[in-house]
């Protein structure tokens, strides 16, 4: 076995294992949530956790672009990190405004939603808890970049098993600040880990460049298209839900919710095999060994393609008796919702194979551009057919629009390009 090889499976067991504690947590934790926090506050829980990922979106793709950079041009590690690491600083207050508009213009919540604090003091909270996610991921990237995600993945269990015990807790206080408290400090801690071994991995250090303001051009030029990907997997995968939170019931909300938490084990699961390949394909493109990368394109497509046939006969079998008594929901709505989700997530599983190829390879301008088209595509579909299908409307909308565009465009895009590679 190569060394390359066996850094993957590596990489791959401690991904594995690293997703069995969330989806651990995630199954013994959503009916506990619901239980102790009731409909109304379990929903408005499911929609910020939503909004954290959404706002995500302003590191407009740094960290992709530093992962990159980082295999490419090492010897700059302590300036890239440094601008990436004080350019989340500097947009946080912009974070923290543009949440704390959303919210006063009624974007994010139903008008009928009581929040539990002040509007400015969430949006304070909410623009915190993004920053360290943007700052963990930062030094993750570093792992990354030397092929060592194993390394993030121990940690990252470790800030799961303490999150499960708070966020346990504090569910029995019914208080959703408490809840979101409780994550901020953890994942400070888990920051802080995080830079701790980074920088025993790469000796940088972090300090204020002279050149910033030129630095951060030099960086978005690079990594904007890797930022408009993020929006387009932010309208795909979150915005959904925010808007579905202004136009339907919380009942109808919380079904989604616990559908969409049972399904987000598979679905990351299924992704996992395709996401570690990353740092693999840089590296490969750096070498010019572009037959090898089409020869594992090739070969991810069929067992990925397999396990989400096996996946899915399960899903619909087993998976949905499991579900129902996980669940508590046996009702014919709830179950029909879980059937069709079945099949956007394994459409979805499989569209994210070419994705990640593509970003990998830097051949993402024109697939972000049909992924936002997708993206809002299905949020046109989705609120059409919602008012007559309700929950049901929301999946088809988005269903139908990763068909007409991304799911066919993305895997004949990137063939083309590889076969033109491979031409003398």
């Amino acid at each position: 076995m190569n060394s390359q090889r066996k850094q993957y499976i590596i990489n791959l067991l401690a991904t594995f294992a690293s997703q069995g504690f969330t989806a651990g947590s995630i199954l013994l934790l959503t009916p506990i949530l619901l239980s102790n926090l009731g409909t109304e506050l379990f929903s408005l829980y499911g929609i910020i956790l939503n909004l954290i990922l959404i706002f995500a979106i302003f590191d407009i793709g740094f960290n992709t672009g530093l992962l990159r950079r980082l295999i490419h041009e090492q010897a700059q590690a302590s300036t890239l990190i440094s601008t990436c690491f004080y350019f989340f600083l500097a947009i946080s207050p912009l974070v923290f405004l543009a949440i704390w508009g959303f919210i006063n213009i009624g974007w994010l919540f139903a008008a009928n939603q009581s929040l539990p604090i002040s509007s400015a003091l969430l949006a304070v909270l909410l623009a915190a808890w993004v920053l360290l996610n943007m700052q963990a991921a930062l030094f993750d990237v570093v792992l990354q970049s030397l092929n060592k995600i194993f390394v993030g993945k121990v940690i990252r269990i470790i800030k799961t098993i303490v999150e499960f015990g708070l966020i346990w807790w504090a569910s029995y206080q019914q208080n959703i600040i408490w809840m979101i408290a409780c994550l901020l400090v953890t994942n400070l801690l888990y920051v802080f880990a995080m830079y701790l071994i980074a920088k025993r991995a790469i000796p940088f250090r972090i300090f204020f460049p002279t050149a910033f303001i030129s630095s951060c051009k030099l960086h978005i030029n690079y990594s904007i298209w890797y930022g408009l990907s993020a929006i387009a997997g932010v309208l795909v995968y979150n915005a959904q839900t925010v808007l579905m939170g202004t136009q339907l019931s919380t009942s109808s909300i919380a079904i989604i919710l616990v559908v969409a938490k049972f399904y987000e084990v598979v679905k990351v699961g299924l992704a996992n095999f395709t996401v570690i390949l990353f740092p693999g394909i840089v590296l490969s493109e750096a070498k010019g060994q572009w037959h090898t990368i089409f020869v594992q394109y090739k070969k991810t497509i069929f067992r990925i393609g397999l396990l989400v046939v096996l996946a899915s006969i399960f899903l619909l079998t087993v998976g949905e008796y499991l579900f129902k008594i996980w669940s508590g929901f046996t009702d014919a709505a709830a179950l029909q919702v879980y059937h069709y989700y079945t099949f956007l997530i394994m459409a979805l599983v499989i569209e994210h194979i070419s994705i990640v190829y593509l970003s990998a390879l830097k051949l993402n301008k024109i697939p972000t551009i049909v992924s936002i088209v997708q993206g809002l595509l299905g949020l046109l579909l989705s609120y059409w057919l919602m008012q007559t299908y309700q929950l049901i409307g929301a999946i088809w909308g988005s269903l139908i629009a990763l068909c007409c565009t991304s799911f066919f465009f993305n895997p004949i895009y990137l063939i083309l390009h590889l076969r033109k590679k491979l031409q003398p």
